[in-house]
């Protein structure tokens, strides 16, 4: 299988924040993020080694930055 470039962390901690605050599918994410779909599911999924890079400091940093812009979007939209 040949190999893609790494999604970056803010964006991954996006696609992440997105599934479990949003409940937004995986298809939404993708055409959201511009991130493809097979890369949504492994991040998802943690597989190909997002399980390691999703417990890392630096990710979970990440998704608490990703978490408050989410919020304030979703207060600024209602």
């Amino acid at each position: 299988m040949a190999k893609g470039r790494r999604t970056d962390l803010p964006t991954a901690a996006l696609v992440m924040e997105m599934k479990e605050t949003e409940g937004r599918s995986e298809n939404e994410i993708s055409k959201l993020t511009g991130v493809p779909a097979g890369t949504v599911h492994n991040i998802l999924s943690r597989a190909h080694g997002w399980d390691e890079i999703a417990e890392g400091e630096v990710f979970k940093r990440h998704r608490q930055e990703q978490n408050k812009a989410l919020e304030q979007a979703n207060r600024t939209l209602a």
